[in-house]
Parts: C-alpha cells; structure tokens; sequence
C-alpha cells in the first residue's frame, strides 16, 4: 500500500487518479504512525523541518530523503 501526501492538493489528487497512490494522507499526516517505510521527496531545505515531523510521527518507520545538491 503507497500513501501520499503532498501540499499542493493539486499535485496528490493527480498521483491518486494516476493510480501511484492507494490513498492519500490528510495535512496532519493521520495514519503515517503505521507506516513501515517513509520516502521524503522533497526540496532540501525543507527537509529537516519534514524528517523530524516524520520521525515523531512514526517512530519506528525507516525513513529516507531522495534529495540532493548539485554544484555547476
């Protein structure tokens, strides 16, 4: 089972109707405290702020970022 959740609504309701996700989650991330693994797409500053929420939502997931940085 694949939960999302995005802050554009926008952007979750077309992972959902793609059929990527099997269900989203609301802002408050109700539901995340059984997940066994958490993946944060996300842009890297706002990373920390996100990997602390997710830690204390579901203590005991394995949790991971895809983000990086690049130099030119």
């Amino acid at each position: 089972r694949v939960l999302g959740w995005d802050r554009g609504r926008d952007v979750l309701g077309a992972a959902a109707a793609s059929g990527v996700l099997s269900a989203t989650l609301p802002d408050d991330w109700e539901g995340i405290a059984a997940a066994d693994a958490i993946v944060l797409a996300v842009p890297v500053r706002a990373a920390p702020e996100l990997l602390a929420r997710a830690a204390t939502a579901a203590p005991g997931a394995f949790i991971t970022d895809l983000g990086s940085t690049k130099a030119s």
